[in-house]
């Protein structure tokens, strides 16, 4: 699961806004285009796995801020999902949900943040939003996690390789390491 760590309540009404608002204005344009919604799951098994851990979330105690409802009665789509009272050692906290859930999560300091991140068993991605790039370059070398963000989030480049630290995954997709993954090494020694 995805974990944005903010600190105040002017973030987090700004978060509910941007993910939480009504998908039609008074005029009945869709403020959000097609690209800007999250995509369906891609199987009912991962609908009803995404469905289980929000309400996973909500049983043990953390906050249902917006969202979590299925969207419509055909495909596997999930309304962007967003909540808070989220402690470290609930599921939604540290798993990875593969769905569009956000949990967020107060701190106070960047040292709490980078040990918070590295405490879980998985590494796949991570971002941080700030205008201090010292801490952003710290937070890069010390968060062990394969792919990470700065001032963005799910950014992709053609050859940048993706993949996970620790149980996040073996290998990596995409760019030249990728190649490793189909191909084997044979060493050679020859004496004449």
């Amino acid at each position: 699961g995805l974990v944005t760590s903010l600190r105040g309540g002017r973030h987090l009404r700004r978060v509910r806004g941007a993910q939480c608002g009504s998908r039609e204005d008074p005029q009945g344009r869709r403020p959000h285009p097609p690209r800007d919604r999250p995509p369906p799951a891609v199987s009912d098994e991962q609908f009803d796995r995404v469905m289980g851990y929000i309400e996973k979330g909500k049983a043990e105690g953390a906050t249902l801020a917006c969202g979590g409802k299925r969207v419509g009665d055909r495909g596997y789509f999930v309304e962007p999902t967003i909540f808070t009272e989220v402690s470290d050692d609930m599921t939604i906290a540290k798993e990875e949900i593969f769905g569009p859930v956000v949990c967020v999560m107060r701190f106070t300091d960047v040292d709490e943040v980078i040990h918070r991140a590295n405490s879980g068993n998985f590494g796949l991605a991570a971002a941080v939003l700030t205008k201090d790039i010292g801490k952003a370059f710290r937070f890069i070398d010390e968060v062990r996690a394969g792919t990470v963000w700065v001032n963005c989030y799910n950014e992709f480049l053609s050859d940048m390789p993706f993949g996970g630290f620790k149980e996040s995954g073996v290998g990596r997709d995409n760019g030249e390491y990728a190649l490793e993954l189909y191909t084997e090494i044979k060493s050679v020694i020859i004496r004449t």
